[in-house]
């Protein structure tokens, strides 16, 4: 009798439940698969931004077309040709090393022979300018460029313009310009070595400038395309295309480079946040100055001012902060200061860094 009744045939009723309840299980585990679908990278400050002391080192190789951008896109760049290794250096920036138009800068990229100025912030990055190492060449911005805001993810965007100077020996000339900054794509990148990454997120950058030079505007193009990991501070490929025209010529450069150093895990604490440290702005300076420290952890800041004899003049701050960046007005009339040069001591938690300053008449 059992036998009988299983060998009968399934009536409409039930085939239509069994349809039902299959259909009910696959959506069941679409939304599981949903829930845990990988959501496009973030970068942040504390993860992606210019650290002085993480230095970026990459690999230069030969152009290749950037593709498209997406979602879940696959970029196959494991064909690149290596052509020689180079080293980003990211350092405080310093008095010794700039001229006074880079004062609002807290940050140096040196590479190629040239060093960049950058004012790093919690919420953003802007270029204030860049020059040759012995300040022979020097692009001073008066209205900065953002070159990152924080945080920033797949379709975030934002634009804005710049002006400034270029300045040769005796010979400025004025220069205007204008920016866009989108990340339009996120997936999977193939690198050389057989190096797969996961989840990058690609930052596109047009950046436009236009320059007048011996009666003839020079006008200038820059598409940058490049990729960030989770886990590296500084992006795992570079490329760059320069079109610049003078007159009715046209001519067309191009820049590569890929990093061979992938980390797949988040470094320790240290080596993933900003290192503590203070700078001052503008220096010289003479009515005001801002003092702009950055703590990674809450903790005691206690910052003096000593005279170029090693006296100490006075302590401006005594107090618990908690992390983060902050800004101290410096004014050195009301302080006593006097012509002359100085040097701020801040014990940020225990982290003792120095700048010097200069007060002028």
């Amino acid at each position: 009798m059992d036998f009988y009744l299983c060998k009968r045939p399934i009536n409409h009723l039930l085939l239509t439940s069994m349809k039902r309840i299959v259909q009910i299980i696959i959506g069941f585990i679409c939304l599981i698969n949903a829930s845990y679908a990988q959501q496009p990278l973030v970068l942040t400050y504390e993860t992606h931004a210019l650290q002085a002391g993480a230095n970026n080192n990459m690999i230069l190789c030969h152009y290749a077309d950037p593709g498209d951008g997406g979602e879940n896109v696959v970029w196959d760049y494991s064909f690149l040709e290596s052509t020689l290794d180079f080293t980003g250096t990211i350092t405080t920036n310093t008095r010794s090393k700039t001229s006074d138009a880079f004062g609002q800068a807290n940050t140096a990229l040196e590479e190629f022979n040239y060093r960049f100025y950058l004012h790093v912030a919690p919420d953003q990055i802007e270029q204030i300018g860049y020059s040759s190492f012995d300040n022979s060449f020097i692009v001073s911005y008066e209205k900065p460029l953002v070159k990152m805001v924080f945080p920033f993810t797949k379709g975030d965007r934002y634009n804005g313009d710049f002006f400034g100077f270029l300045k040769m020996g005796d010979a400025t000339f004025p220069l205007t310009g204008n920016y866009e900054v989108e990340a339009d794509g996120y997936g999977r990148l193939l690198l050389p070595g057989n190096v797969s990454v996961d989840n990058t997120l690609r930052v596109k950058t047009i950046k436009y400038y236009e320059m007048p030079v011996n009666g003839l505007k020079h006008f200038t193009e820059i598409i940058t395309f490049r990729w960030y990991g989770c886990c590296n501070r500084y992006p795992l490929l570079v490329l760059t295309a320069i079109k610049t025209s003078i007159g009715s010529s046209v001519t067309h450069s191009y820049q590569a480079a890929f990093n061979n150093k992938i980390n797949f895990k988040l470094s320790g604490t240290n080596g993933n946040r900003p290192l503590s440290s203070i700078h001052a702005y503008p220096n010289p300076a003479a009515d005001h100055m801002t003092l702009e420290y950055v703590l990674t952890d809450p903790g005691k800041v206690i910052i003096d001012i000593y005279n170029d004899t090693g006296k100490k003049m006075k302590t401006l701050l005594d107090s618990q902060v908690g992390s983060g960046t902050y800004r101290l007005q410096l004014v050195p009339k009301k302080e006593g200061l006097s012509t002359g040069i100085y040097f701020i001591t801040a014990n940020l938690n225990n982290t003792i860094v120095t700048e010097e300053i200069v007060i002028t008449k």
